[in-house]
This record gives structure tokens, sequence and C-alpha cells, in this order.
């Protein structure tokens, strides 16, 4: 009994952070942020290519210089995605 009671409160206890954990790249707030997808900020590229691809504003804005280490960054087939580097590199 104490073992089934210990497995559902540890279940219960990890769903909160379920939707935290699918959201990594989900920058916490804009000043930590190098990417922008609607009213979403992100610390790397993939992330921001992932959800704009399912965004209405399929636009992804640089919002500081970055160097971008990430590779093998795919673009769903048949959805276009425009990057703006509003001016920085």
């Amino acid at each position: 009994m104490k073992k089934t009671l210990c497995i559902l409160l540890a279940f219960f206890m990890l769903i909160p952070i379920i939707p935290v954990m699918a959201a990594g790249d989900v920058a916490e707030n804009a000043a930590n942020a190098y990417f922008k997808v609607g009213n979403e900020y992100y610390s790397t590229l993939r992330g921001a290519i992932s959800d704009a691809a399912n965004a209405r504003d399929r636009t992804v804005y640089l919002l500081k210089d970055a160097t971008i280490s990430e590779y093998s960054l795919k673009v769903p087939a048949g959805v276009d995605i425009a990057i703006d580097l509003g001016g920085h590199t």
C-alpha cells in the first residue's frame, strides 16, 4: 500500500513540470532571449524555428547579436519561415 501511494504521489508531483520540460528552449524572459516568435522568447534558434512552423506569423526575430552553433536545423516541408535579423549579426 505504501509503495503504491508513493508511486502515485511521485507521478502527481511530476505532472506540473511536463509542459516546462517540453518547452525547454523557451527563455525565462526577454532579457535572456535571442529569438522571438509571436509573443514567445527563445534561447535557441532550433526552438524558435520549431514553434514558428506552427505560428500564425512565421517570422523568427533575432533580438541581439548571437553566435549560433546549432547544426542540422530543419524546417518542415511546405512551411516558409522568415528570419528577421533586425540589424543584428
